[in-house]
């Protein structure tokens, strides 16, 4: 049965032609005989390939002690067994599920593997199979619009200059960093960010620095002036504007985007998949859980009251988390002091000018999160920007916070 499922790949392959090694299929596997036919182990909801199957497949792997070291013409793997970090080419990410030896064979999880090759591995349960399907590969130029700008990448940039904070940290995520030119004076992490030149803010870039800097695109997200891209485009920048993500779903689409803008689409996908999976098992993790009521404080006092309404990124992530967002009721930032006492939450999350703010003033005194003092400051930068370090800090933090009971061993 093994070796007619390998003889499929195969078949596949050449009929696809479209990776160098000999893989590229459509291929499927009953998943009630996986384990046992074809070397495939569940551990915590995740199934685990054998490396000997990897190696049958065309791969070149060696492993040394714990590591294993996977290559083919474009990607390189490290797992380490044992570990959830795993090495993609230049980057680290984390997975929710660590390779392990069980006998003398080792095992790796099969579908973050094949998900960066650029396969969409998938539950059929209509067959009750596991699917394994490859996506199309990119094919430059690829034409990208939005907002009236539209850029024919010809190739992978190799200089960019960046106007927004979370998209200045996905690029170092996905390995892209170093070809950063200038940033906005916003985007402050991570610590090498603080090494670019700076251009102005998100708003008003400064077009001199930047076209100084002449990158081979610029890319500017939701909080831009029209009129300063334009200028941009006639000094011979190339322009990307893009929408920020209201929804994770959003922000992996970017991270994908990315990868297509700088040619690391593996580092990319590896991303993606790793912040897909720890979503999926956070969501899972927090089905059945009692959601308490909270208020997310964006602006509040004088100035009226700002929250994160149902059409934000933030509501989202607090959705995952397992909380019940009290101004999901309302959408467009703006919320009111009279809604809010009447949904009356049990916390409130904020920085912390803000939530001093609800502190001292009568206005919030009637507020039960306030009377029990339960107002917890946390970094809007983490929660605000759609990048890594909602999954591996934010998330986590939240469950920390209102489901320390929960396992969170595999999401941090």
């Amino acid at each position: 049965m093994k070796k007619k499922w390998l003889a499929l790949i195969v078949v596949a392959a050449m009929l696809l032609g479209t990776m160098g090694t000999g893989f590229a299929a459509t291929a499927a596997i009953e998943s009630s005989d996986a384990a046992a036919e074809y070397q495939i182990i569940v551990i915590n909801d995740r199934s685990l390939i054998a490396v000997s199957d990897i190696i049958s497949l065309g791969y070149d792997v060696v492993q040394n002690g714990k590591f294993i070291d996977i290559k083919d013409s474009t990607t390189n793997f490290l797992f380490e067994l044992g570990s959830r970090v795993v090495g993609v080419n230049e980057i680290e990410v984390k997975i929710d599920a660590a390779p392990i030896k069980n006998g003398n064979e080792s095992y790796i999880p099969m579908a973050f593997f094949f998900e960066v090759l650029n396969y969409e591995v998938s539950w059929n349960q209509t067959l009750g199979k596991i699917e394994i399907e490859k996506r199309a590969d990119t094919l430059y130029p690829v034409k990208i619009e939005s907002f009236g700008f539209v850029y024919d990448c010809a190739k992978p940039a190799k200089t960019i200059s960046s106007t927004a904070p979370s998209v200045t940290e996905l690029l170092f995520s996905i390995g892209a960093g170093e070809r950063i030119q200038t940033r906005s004076s916003y985007c402050d992490y991570p610590a090498q960010a603080s090494q670019i030149p700076a251009a102005g803010s998100l708003y008003d870039p400064s077009i001199e620095v930047i076209v100084a800097a002449a990158p081979e695109v610029l890319i500017a997200q939701t909080h831009f002036k029209p009129e300063v891209l334009v200028q941009l485009t006639k000094a011979g920048i190339d322009v990307v504007a893009v929408e920020s993500p209201s929804t994770i779903d959003g922000m992996v689409a970017l991270v994908k985007q990315l990868g297509v803008i700088t040619g690391n689409e593996a580092e990319a996908r590896a991303l993606a998949t790793s912040m897909e999976q720890r979503v999926q098992r956070t969501r899972n993790l927090v089905k059945n859980v009692q959601r308490p009521n909270v208020y997310y404080v964006v602006g509040t006092g004088q100035w009226g009251e700002y929250t994160a309404t149902s059409d934000t990124f933030i509501n989202d992530v607090m959705q995952t988390a397992g909380l019940n967002n009290v101004a999901a009721n309302a959408t467009g930032w703006k919320y009111s002091l009279e809604k809010l006492v009447e949904q009356d939450p049990e916390s409130i999350l904020g920085g912390a000018y803000n939530l001093d703010t609800m502190r001292t003033s009568e206005n919030y005194a009637i507020l039960t999160a306030v009377q029990n003092n339960q107002l917890f400051d946390i970094d809007e930068n983490v929660y605000s920007r759609p990048a890594l370090r909602i999954i591996d800090v934010g998330i986590p933090e939240l469950l920390k916070l209102f489901h320390p009971d929960l396992d969170r061993s595999l999401i941090e």
